[in-house]
């Protein structure tokens, strides 16, 4: 059964990854604010047998795969 479960993940403001979280690390006129480490809280599904973590968005993609294959070999 999964779960909800909250996920940190610190990204740096200069990183690629950073880009992702844009406007956490831009100013209203979209210049960046500085160099700095933010902790980015985000949920995720937890499986509590197998302790393992997925987040929304792969599980969702993972789901609509299923539903195409599913009909393709219809």
């Amino acid at each position: 059964m999964l779960a909800l479960k909250n996920s940190h993940r610190i990204v740096n403001s200069k990183s690629e990854e950073a880009k992702k979280y844009r406007s956490l690390f831009e100013d209203s006129d979209g210049a960046l604010i500085g160099n700095f480490n933010s902790d980015i809280i985000h949920k995720v599904f937890y499986c509590r047998k197998c302790n393992t973590e997925v987040e929304s968005k792969t599980l969702f993609s993972y789901q609509k795969v299923i539903k195409s294959l599913e009909k393709l070999l219809r």
